[in-house]
């Protein structure tokens, strides 16, 4: 009230100094006795009520919060990190890992040079004109310790084929492909395989060396197809594949995956300790954020990336002279460089994500944020108050 009160004041001396102003003007300089009281009184008594009704002091905490909200907000922007981002992933790697979510057809029709499978609970050899049928089962409460050899041969012009059925594989399945070092040769471990996992079959033709481990070998020579049946243990399974020529892909396209990793774990000694690291499988690539338009990201040999989650689908394995080629295409969490205690996570910013999805957006409310908050401070400051 007495605020409203001393406008009203100051807003009738402006009114009266300016009747008396265009009075003398008007009159050559003169202005009448009665008006020049009235303004002396009108000034009087509006120092008096500055003096009687101070002015409060500036209330700094509004400017400073609005400073702190808007310091808050952009750090959040530059340091917080969307939780997930769909990515496409081109890397050269020597070994690499995922899980399989669902029961799905892993390999296709394979034909190999050699092929050695180990973590067995047993298999058949089928019989030729020298040989009969032979099946071997694991010792009675040993499970998964048989393994075997088949190697093609040749008699002449005459060369044996081996030839790897389809092998669809049970949800849950780990799986992990590796380099040997070895021009064509690879490995595919199957990890915690149920019970329910069915035979696999082989099928021979023509000349074919045919071990078990610890066993001398055979040589058939099978004038008719024949199937080699091999029973898988509930656990672990190797299968050495040797091609005679660069394979390139014997899966099956768009395998689902989970839990993709590209390290593996390497176990050294020292004395009697062990030591054991967690290694790089990565020779080249590339990281494409799909969230950031596509944004790339190259990768240097031997640089960690690992993944809290992901899940997607595998394009492309193919098995390469220079190692295995993998596209993965899928959703990400957590994803990170750097082992242990150096680990840092690349994970997009809150800001690059504004600033790919919305960048116009982004930049016209930024603008006027800050136009408006330089003109409301301009205007606080400038007030009485």
């Amino acid at each position: 009230m007495a605020d409203d009160r001393g406008v009203a004041l100051r807003e009738t001396l402006r009114r009266e100094s300016e009747a008396a102003s265009a009075e003398a003007i008007q009159s050559g300089g003169k202005i009448s006795p009665d008006r020049l009281e009235r303004l002396q009184h009108l000034a009087r008594l509006v120092e008096i009520h500055q003096a009687t009704h101070p002015p409060k002091a500036l209330r700094r905490w509004p400017v400073v919060a609005t400073l702190g909200v808007t310091l808050l907000s952009a750090s959040a922007l530059l340091f917080l990190r969307v939780s997930a981002t769909d990515i496409e992933l081109d890397v050269i790697v020597s070994e690499v890992g995922f899980t399989l979510p669902s029961s799905q057809q892993l390999l296709g029709s394979t034909a190999v040079a050699v092929l050695g499978v180990s973590g067995l609970r047993g298999f058949e050899f089928p019989g030729d004109g020298g040989h009969d049928a032979r099946a071997h089962q694991s010792a009675p409460g040993v499970a998964g310790d048989l393994a075997i050899r088949l190697a093609s041969d040749s008699i002449g012009s005459r060369r044996g084929t081996i030839d790897l059925a389809p092998i669809t594989l049970p949800a849950t399945t780990r799986v992990r492909v590796q380099g040997s070092g070895v021009a064509h040769q690879f490995r595919l471990s199957f990890e915690a395989l149920r019970d329910s996992v069915s035979a696999l079959n082989v099928h021979v033709l023509g000349p074919v060396s045919a071990s078990a481990v610890g066993s001398p070998s055979d040589r058939l020579d099978l004038a008719a197809p024949r199937v080699v049946v091999l029973t898988p243990h509930s656990g672990d399974l190797d299968l050495d594949l040797t091609f005679r020529t660069p394979i390139g892909s014997p899966f099956a396209p768009q395998l689902s995956a989970v839990d993709l990793t590209l390290q593996r774990v390497e176990q050294t000694f020292d004395g009697d300790q062990p030591i054991v690291r967690n290694l790089s499988t990565i020779q080249s690539g590339t990281i494409y954020l799909e969230s950031l338009a596509g944004e790339k990201r190259q990768l240097r040999p031997g640089e960690p990336l690992a993944f809290a989650q992901s899940r997607g689908s595998i394009r492309a394995l193919e098995l390469r002279d220079d190692g295995i080629a993998l596209t993965f295409v899928g959703r990400v969490r957590g994803m990170s460089t750097g082992f242990g205690d150096g680990s840092r996570s690349v994970m997009p910013t809150w800001l690059e994500w504004l600033k790919a999805r919305h960048g116009l957006s982004l930049l016209w409310g930024t603008s006027l944020y800050l136009f408006g908050l330089i003109l409301g401070v301009a205007r606080w400051w400038r007030s009485p108050r």
